[in-house]
């Protein structure tokens, strides 16, 4: 390889590394990998699925309802570092890194940091009793 090879290769790699992070600016998420702040996240609050498929309750003690079509069962959540654990007897344990939507700040991004498998909510204040 010459040395104009060389130099127009390097400016190839700048320039998908810049798109790379001109691709991060422009995503419509954010990271939400602070404790306290993924704390009060789910602390109390209704977790819509996306497409109606289901809701899900957390309460701030740490416990959760799921309702799902045809099924209702518990779980816990407990943060860990920067992601959400959760366990019921469905899913076992499964940890996730959380994102919040820029444009509205009520709708999260899970993905589980395993299978990379992600669901969107839609988030707001309280649960019901149970």
């Amino acid at each position: 390889m010459n040395l104009r090879q060389i130099v127009v290769a390097a400016g190839g790699f700048a320039c998908l590394l810049s798109a790379g992070a001109l691709a991060q600016e422009s995503s419509p998420w954010v990271d939400i990998k602070n404790p306290q702040e993924l704390r009060a996240l789910y602390s109390n609050k209704t977790f819509h699925v996306a497409g109606g498929q289901g809701v899900v309750y957390y309460r701030a003690d740490g416990h959760g309802l799921v309702v799902w079509p045809n099924r209702r069962f518990p779980r816990t959540w407990d943060v860990k570092g920067q992601q959400v654990c959760i366990t019921d007897a469905v899913l076992g344990t499964s940890c996730f890194e959380v994102q919040r939507n820029k444009a509205n700040p009520v709708q999260i991004l899970a993905r589980d940091v395993k299978t990379h498998a992600m669901m969107v909510f839609t988030v707001e204040d309280g649960v019901p009793d149970f």
